[in-house]
């Protein structure tokens, strides 16, 4: 069980830019620009039920095989929770993109949500509660300060629509960053200015995916441990941002390798379908 919920985990990984798409426009939604082509909310009928029953009957299931990412505002978390809290006390880990501020409560630190990460911010009652879960369940959290250190080239994005055979994968990127810089033209410049400016540079910050990865595997990470709670924090604050420039390549060429994975399973299922 432990496999395959790994398998999964990492499969989430190589499809981190359709999920980084997704996540990015569900942002752009509350900036009040929505393309005409956004699908509809009923389209993604992915699960009969609610996100609440789907994170219970997993937890029910695999316990302390399941490592729960939530790569969004945590209201599902808290519905589960407010549900059946013992379920979510036995699964293995919570990891969750986000800042955490400590507090001193005896010899042990409380983690308490940062209301200035986005998606803590977003559902902060939830958050709160969500976090009640560390005495019973390993936190890991991984920052936007440590997420806006590495990124994808446009580089990159070529070489994989050219092993793909079709463009599609860089106009996705492309599209998707035109509809971030109409939405909020401010906060785009300070996160791509090498895309306003022209260069080859980052077209991507693959937050999905690195917490996927440093959770799995954080050799190239400066982490934050607890001892007596065994939680991890990564990229916290502006100065302990965890990802130095020696580990920036590192990373980058982690995330490349999986991507590319991807992209050559795409690659290989497509050659099959047309033989």
């Amino acid at each position: 069980v432990c496999v395959c919920v790994c398998v999964c985990v990492l499969f989430c990984c190589v499809c981190f830019v359709i999920v980084c798409v997704c996540v990015l426009l569900l942002c752009i939604l509350s900036l009040g620009y929505v393309p005409e082509e956004t699908p509809l909310v009923e389209h993604a009928d992915l699960w009969e039920d609610d996100a609440a029953s789907l994170i219970l009957q997993l937890a029910r299931k695999h316990k302390q095989n399941l490592l729960v990412f939530a790569i969004g505002p945590l209201g599902p978390l808290a519905a589960a929770l407010n549900q059946d809290a013992n379920a979510l006390k036995n699964i293995g880990a919570l990891c969750i993109q986000g800042q955490a501020i400590t507090k001193k409560t005896g010899i042990d630190l409380e983690l308490l949500p940062d209301i200035a990460a986005y998606n803590l911010r977003e559902d902060f009652k939830s958050a709160q509660e969500v976090f009640s879960l560390q005495d019973d369940v390993k936190f890991h959290l991984l920052g936007k300060f440590a997420a806006y250190r590495v990124g994808i080239y446009e580089s990159d994005f070529v070489r994989w629509s050219k092993a793909l055979g079709n463009n599609e994968l860089i106009d996705g990127v492309r599209g998707t960053l035109e509809v971030f810089k109409k939405g909020n033209p401010t906060l785009f410049r300070t996160l791509y200015p090498a895309v306003v400016d022209g260069r080859d540079e980052v077209l991507s910050h693959p937050y999905d995916a690195l917490l996927v990865l440093s959770a799995l595997d954080s050799k190239h990470y400066d982490v934050v441990t607890f001892p007596f709670q065994s939680h991890t924090l990564i990229g916290n604050t502006p100065e302990k941002h965890g990802v130095s420039e020696d580990a920036k390549s590192a990373v980058h060429a982690e995330l490349c390798q999986w991507v590319g994975a991807g992209v050559a399973a795409c690659r290989a299922h497509a050659d099959k379908l047309q033989n």
